[in-house]
This record gives C-alpha cells, structure tokens and sequence, in this order.
C-alpha cells in the first residue's frame, strides 16, 4: 500500500493499517455554511454540499465526529486548500522554476503568513488573525460525513434502502452498515 500526502509519496506499507473504527469518511462543505449538523444525523449531497436528510429522501452518508471514522480524507489540516494551483481533476500544476526545478505553482491570492503555525510579533505572541483553522474546527462549515463502514446512526433519520441495520446500540441509536447508493431528495 502507498501513502501519499499532498500528492508526495510518504512511505509504502506491507501490513494492514488498522483501527478500531470500522468507516470511511469524508468532510463536506455544509449547505447553510452557518449549522452544525448533529453528529448519528444522516445528510444528503446537493451541489457538491451536504444537509440533513429530510423524510422521503434516501441520503448518501452519516456525520461522524471528526475523531471517529478509520480514515478521515479531505482533512485540509495544515493549510487552505486552494493553496496550490489545479487542473480540472484537481492535479496539482507543477510549472518549472530555473532557479530550483520543477515546482509546485501556488495560487497568486494565496497568502503565506496564514498558517497553522502563524507569524510571531516581536514579543514572541503569535498573530491570532494569521492562524489557519483545520476544517475539524470550523463544523459549522465543514461536516465529516460516514460514506462506507458501519456507522452509528439516530434513532429516526432517514435511511437509504441499501443500508442494512446491525443492532441496536442504545434507545437513542443505531448500528447500520452503509455503502454507497444512489440518493433521493424530494
């Protein structure tokens, strides 16, 4: 298996990766940009963002809090995703700098003071309003959404059809086993 981080081969593996969820997720931008979505509360997709599944429509994935699902993709932890220059199936551009080599282009309204790790001023004391914050810290923009995996659901939500209901973990939720399905929104 190969790790690949911001397209840069980071190691190769023989053994399994494993844990103790049993998921597959992916952060979505959220429909209203100002709602945090309950977590065990199941969403659908609509013009690539994600709402609360309402009665009648069969709904594509699950929210998951950010530290639950195995494998969590479309983190954006470290900087803004649109750092980087990208073709139309989002390929990172590499243009040809002579003075280093081939490199990666960067997005001319990127700004480099904005990081994870921002600027320090003269005493030390780091510029609060250069500070990047990860998606996993702004939910009411960003939804980590189980698409794969079982995956604990509220009692009461819509379910898609494909879905296959495990057991019942409490009286509030539910264990399903999801897979991807086509969606229905009324």
């Amino acid at each position: 298996m190969m790790i690949k981080n911001n397209n840069t081969t980071k190691g190769e593996r023989m053994e399994p990766i494993t844990s103790e969820s049993a998921d597959y997720a992916e952060y979505f931008e959220n429909l209203s940009g100002d709602a945090v979505i309950p977590v065990g509360s199941t969403v659908v997709l609509i013009d690539g963002k994600v709402r609360a599944a309402k009665d009648g429509e069969s709904p594509f994935g699950v929210v998951r809090h950010p530290s639950a699902p195995a494998i969590l993709c479309n983190n954006k932890n470290q900087e803004w995703s649109g750092k980087f220059l990208r073709d139309e199936f989002d390929t990172i551009i590499i243009k040809d700098d002579t003075n280093v080599g081939p490199r990666q282009a960067v997005n001319p309204s990127w700004d480099d003071s904005i990081s994870a790790n921002p600027p320090l001023d003269e005493k030390g004391v780091a510029n609060e309003s250069k500070r990047y914050l990860p998606r996993k810290d702004r939910p009411e923009e960003w939804t980590p959404v189980g698409l794969l995996g079982q995956v604990a659901i509220s009692k009461g939500q819509p379910v898609a059809s494909s879905w296959i209901k495990m057991w019942e973990i409490s009286g509030t939720t539910e264990m399903y086993y999801i897979f991807p399905c086509a969606q229905i929104i009324v």
